[in-house]
């Protein structure tokens, strides 16, 4: 609980506010912040009458199943935050756009910033939606599972040609992407799996922890880890896996995902005509 006159700090860009218990140190300390009172909605037109607002007014139903209904599912998952996968996200549903599909995204974990799927819609997904709207500022391992079954089963309602959603921070971290992948119901709805990674160590890891304990198949690799042609030829050559830049060679990329899908035959060509 807080009241007027405590102290808590701002915990993200995305407006968090919270107790700060641990500092990366390359960003530094949160800044503080004096609670003065408790932030209002005004449901009703052309009153003043305030109730306390929510961040989300929907109420999140944990018993609730995955159905997919046969769409395609494409899920990206990093080695850790900040590892390229909104960009890769971005890149790989301008690319299905351009080829005519009709995709639908969303963010499963994280801390609350809606910017990520702003830019999925700026990139052509269709629909969006994150976990914020269920009402779940952090997601954690409780309820991350919940989170994505519901997510994916409203999305596919919608029929779109494919879905695509990001898994906020590492596939190690305390938001909740592990849950995700160990569920066996939502193992079995995803059609495709990309892994961003920071660097080929961590492309290598990355890639050996999909295989090994969640029994997922990458179907590409991406990420800084492929910044130049030393580190694609790594992981193609010692990992088995495609590899491709989402910044300089977005539509291969694309490309890659369409055809592990099993899109190519809904798809356009792609090719752009003068």
């Amino acid at each position: 609980k807080v009241a007027a006159g405590d102290v808590i700090q701002m915990l993200n860009i995305g407006g968090v506010l919270g107790i700060c218990d641990s500092a990366n140190p390359e960003k530094g300390r949160p800044f503080d912040c004096r609670v003065l009172g408790v932030v209002l909605h005004f449901p009703y037109l052309g009153e003043r009458i305030g109730v306390p607002a929510r961040a989300g007014m929907r109420k999140l139903d944990y018993g609730a199943p995955v159905a997919t209904n046969g769409v395609p599912v494409v899920a990206l998952a990093g080695s850790c935050m900040e590892a390229g996968k909104t960009a890769a996200a971005c890149a790989m549903i301008s690319r299905m756009r351009h080829r005519g599909l009709t995709i639908d995204a969303f963010k499963a974990t994280g801390v609350s910033l809606r910017r990520d799927i702003l830019a999925m819609e700026d990139s052509g997904a269709r629909r969006t939606s994150i976990f914020t709207d269920f009402g779940v500022v952090t997601t954690t391992a409780k309820n991350g599972p919940a989170l994505t079954r519901t997510m994916l089963t409203e999305m596919a309602a919608g029929k779109p040609d494919v879905i695509v959603f990001e898994l906020g921070d590492g596939i190690l971290g305390a938001y909740g992407v592990e849950a995700i992948l160990d569920a066996p119901d939502i193992r079995a709805s995803l059609t495709a799996v990309v892994l961003s990674a920071n660097d080929p160590v961590a492309a290598w890891g990355g890639v050996k922890l999909l295989r090994e304990r969640f029994k997922v198949e990458p179907a590409v690799v991406t990420g800084p880890a492929t910044d130049n042609s030393v580190g694609v030829d790594i992981i193609r050559d010692q990992l088995g896996v495609p590899a491709f830049n989402a910044l300089t060679s977005g539509a291969a990329l694309g490309d890659c995902v369409i055809s592990a899908v099993g899109l190519d035959s809904v798809a356009h060509s792609g090719e752009i005509v003068e």
